[in-house]
């Protein structure tokens, strides 16, 4: 009886699929790496970002709003959890300035 080894030559050393190795893998890293240490800028440093002043907050608020609205088949309850978190900063950011009275900066 016939076998297909008898009919096909097949190469044993031929190459068929490569996968990289481990090694390779971390050099092709620390290759891509080197060029950002030099950045000067690092994605692990912490920014302190200063905090969005009220009015900011409150377009912010009305953009993405105005933003849904553009769009099509976009849930009420998108809008209504919106109006939610718009409430809630207006009520901490009064309660706080509620809180502040001018005689207490002369105290």
């Amino acid at each position: 009886m016939m076998q297909l080894s008898d009919i096909l030559e097949v190469d044993e050393e031929l190459l068929t699929v490569s996968y990289p190795t481990d090694a390779e893998v971390f050099k092709s890293l620390m290759d891509n790496n080197k060029g950002q240490e030099n950045d000067g800028y690092s994605e692990n440093e912490d920014v302190i970002q200063p905090k969005p002043h009220r009015t900011e907050m409150l377009q912010s608020f009305e953009t993405i709003k105005r933003g849904f609205q553009m769009e099509e088949n976009v849930p009420d309850c998108i809008f209504s959890s919106l109006i939610k978190c718009e409430n809630f900063y207006e009520y901490l950011t009064s309660r706080i300035a509620q809180h502040c009275k001018i005689t207490e900066f002369f105290k």
